[in-house]
């Protein structure tokens, strides 16, 4: 058992976590163990995020968290005596995950779960769903993010909550355009085993409907070391076509953590989602609409990027860069 595990716990006089793993490993060494490490310090979520959904949580006795990474959020949420389920398709991040549990930070009884976003069964139902910092905008397709939802669906309780949030996207800026790429640009610095080490952005668009790749270019000491990563970006029109069409009948959108009107001025949508939907009259149009053919069409590039990204970025945790999650939709 690595440090902080439950023996310390106990010898601290604190209670000990009860932390199931499934297929999670130990913390990997070397390579993986860099590449886990940096993709937690590059996605360190946006100002006001983690009090939001322990906020959610209050009162809840169970949580289950897609794309849970190193348990950025569900260590706190444990901490807070929630019984925690974390599900993310990489072990070597889950292996961080499972430390932070075991950590003085930990409280509850948490599972951890080798899975995939889109597609999972877990036998249980859950007090709240969660899918923190642009979750959804990292599964590939619009098609993609229904099946997340669906599947968020069917393990919330009656009464319970589905909260996430994305970034705000324009209408307007989803038009045709060729495909396009920019020069890597400075937009960070990490604390990278006592040293500041800068990190650089590149954008590219492929031609495919709402897709972006990234690639941060992070300059350790020893060489640089360069992260891909593909988003996924759609408007709200889309994703709120989405949410009911899965089911949900309750829809409530803010525009921030702080529980802010949703306007054009507004740099993320924060939803909250019930089940409540008596009839299905919402679900059935809102499915109708998606048939229809509702999905965005391409983003404009750079500009959308620097738009979404711009005015939350100085407001990103220290450590952290600004951008949407990715990673955690895939399967290993």
């Amino acid at each position: 058992m690595g440090a902080g595990g439950p023996a310390e716990a106990r010898a601290a006089g604190q209670a000990a976590p009860r932390v199931d793993v499934g297929a999670a490993p130990d913390a990997p060494a070397g390579q993986g163990e860099q590449t886990a490490r940096l993709y937690a310090l590059l996605h360190a979520g946006n100002q006001g995020d983690l009090a939001f959904y322990r906020d959610v949580c209050r009162g809840a006795a169970t949580a289950l968290e897609l794309g849970c990474g190193a348990g950025r959020i569900l260590a706190p949420l444990a901490a807070d005596g929630v019984e925690v389920t974390g599900l993310d398709n990489d072990p070597a991040r889950l292996a961080f995950a499972r430390r932070a549990l075991q950590g003085p930070r930990g409280g509850a009884g948490a599972t951890l779960v080798v899975g995939d976003m889109r597609d999972f069964a877990l036998g249980r139902r859950f007090d709240r769903v969660l899918i923190p910092f642009n979750g959804l905008f990292a599964l590939g397709s619009v098609e993609a993010m229904g099946a997340c939802l669906r599947a968020a669906r069917r393990h919330l309780a009656g009464d319970g909550i589905l909260a996430f949030d994305v970034y705000r996207v324009d209408e307007q800026d989803y038009l045709d355009e060729e495909p396009w790429e920019s020069d890597f640009e400075p937009v960070t610095t990490l604390m990278w085993r006592g040293q500041a080490v800068s990190v650089d952005e590149r954008n590219a668009g492929d031609g495919t409907p709402g897709h972006v790749h990234v690639s941060y270019r992070v300059n350790l000491p020893e060489g640089p070391v360069v992260q891909h990563v593909v988003h996924r970006f759609a408007p709200w029109s889309v994703i709120e076509d989405l949410v009911r069409a899965a089911g949900f009948g309750g829809v409530e959108a803010r525009g921030g953590f702080d529980g802010a009107p949703l306007d054009e001025t507004s740099s993320q949508v924060v939803v909250l989602a019930t089940v409540e939907d008596p009839d299905g009259d919402r679900a059935r149009r809102a499915a109708g609409r998606l048939a229809a053919g509702a999905a965005c069409q391409p983003a404009r590039g750079l500009g959308v990027r620097r738009r979404l990204l711009g005015d939350a970025a100085e407001g990103a945790s220290d450590g952290g860069l600004v951008a949407a999650k990715a990673g955690a939709a895939r399967a290993g």
